[in-house]
């Protein structure tokens, strides 16, 4: 399987690019080139930020991904900026807001939800 992965150098992004290439699959890396990033991630590597995924639309159609990983859509807005790239891709998007969310309520006392 061929593998787009936004955010694939960092946690937990690091930890999904090495399982899919145990895996035997190929992966497109696309992250920003942080001094945070993994530097023996395997895989090729796309770099810019995601907002300007879209300036990139034809190195990722030419890598013809099967799926996309995103590990850093932190917002509809981060979502949204990396659609047009991605027409008819199979997208995963993780997210660890919950755990965030959950963290504050614990460290402030207060339960915290929201309603459907």
């Amino acid at each position: 399987m061929r593998v787009l992965l936004l955010g694939g150098t960092w946690f937990p992004g690091r930890r999904v690019a090495e399982r899919l290439v145990q895996r035997g699959d190929e992966i497109l890396l696309a992250h920003r080139g942080s001094p945070r990033s993994s530097p023996a991630a395997q895989g090729e590597h796309l770099y810019g930020e995601r907002r300007d995924l879209v300036r990139h639309a034809a190195r990722i159609k030419e890598f013809t991904p099967d799926a996309m990983i995103d590990t850093c859509a932190f917002t509809a807005a981060a979502v949204d900026a990396v659609l047009p790239a991605l027409p008819g891709v199979l997208t995963v998007v993780l997210s660890s807001q919950d755990v965030y969310e959950a963290y504050t309520g614990l460290r402030s006392g207060r339960e915290l939800s929201h309603s459907p």
